[in-house]
């Protein structure tokens, strides 16, 4: 007898605007794909709020929240289409903050970025040293290999090795080991985190699929669990951090991390990351 949840299947949000008062939503794979807003998006977000519902943007990104609304501007989404910003990377800058205030001297910082990484680094006092083993801490801040394969074949899996012999514990502003961006998937700093976890590392995480990240969002507007949905396109981290949570929630399938997947491949996953979404839509669309 299978005693597997079945999703319920939906057109579009308009069939649950009902149920629930606080909609949590990602931003990358659900509101844009980097550069554009995903069609009906826009239209979306209206008429939820209009409904009477609260909209907080939750993400991973590891951007603050300004520059993260700045980027949801260039996508087309103005700052009236929501109510709030919560992500990964603001929990992290204030995380870092509380322990420069609490230090008798600022923490070595040993990071690991693409390019210049997200906007703050270049405002944090912290020393960046050049060596591991230097460091009082990593800080994930982006993943310079868009491919497992490059990740393995660079320097990266001894730089985990060396963390890990010297005991530094890891940062990671940004919990998505794969997301997407521009129509591809590439590999996020969450795959960072899983391997330095696996070598027996520590690592401290804020975005999803953990609490620290929907606890912050649930606090800007009050709400309480059973009047909020989560919107994501990751079953790994929206989806399994609303089963955590007490969350109902809704897989989106266009552009996301499961876009592409069968109804079999879709239950597979959802079996393998043991998070089974409420409801499926093939997008955030009214």
């Amino acid at each position: 007898m299978n005693t597997e949840p079945n999703p319920t299947r939906i057109r579009g949000v308009r069939e649950i605007i009902d149920k629930y008062r606080t909609w949590f939503v990602d931003a990358y794979g659900v509101l844009h794909d980097g550069s554009a807003a995903f069609p009906g998006v826009i239209e979306a977000l209206g008429r939820v709020r209009q409904a009477g519902a609260r909209i907080v943007v939750v993400t991973n990104s590891a951007q603050r929240i300004d520059a993260v609304a700045a980027r949801l501007g260039n996508a087309g989404i103005a700052g009236d289409a929501y109510d709030h910003i919560m992500s990964s990377g603001e929990l992290s800058w204030r995380h870092l903050q509380a322990a420069n205030a609490s230090s008798t001297a600022l923490p070595k910082l040993f990071v690991i970025r693409e390019d210049n990484g997200p906007f703050w680094l270049a405002d944090l006092p912290n020393p960046i040293v050049e060596r591991v083993t230097d460091a009082d801490l990593i800080l994930v801040a982006s993943m310079p290999h868009r491919t497992e394969e490059a990740a393995r074949s660079s320097d990266l899996m001894s730089i985990l090795e060396a963390g890990i012999a010297a005991r530094v514990p890891m940062v990671v502003a940004d919990s998505d080991e794969t997301y997407p961006h521009n129509g591809l998937i590439r590999l996020g700093p969450g795959w960072a985190a899983w391997r330095y976890i696996e070598l027996g590392g520590e690592v401290i995480e804020f975005g999803k699929p953990y609490a620290p990240i929907f606890e912050a969002a649930s606090a800007l507007c009050g709400a309480d669990a059973g009047n909020i949905i989560m919107i994501g396109d990751n079953l790994a981290t929206d989806i399994a951090g609303a089963c955590r949570m007490g969350f109902a929630s809704l897989l989106v399938l266009n552009g996301g991390v499961h876009g592409g997947l069968s109804q079999a491949d879709l239950a597979k996953a959802a079996r393998r990351n043991g998070a089974w979404p409420s409801y499926i839509a093939p997008g955030f669309i009214w």
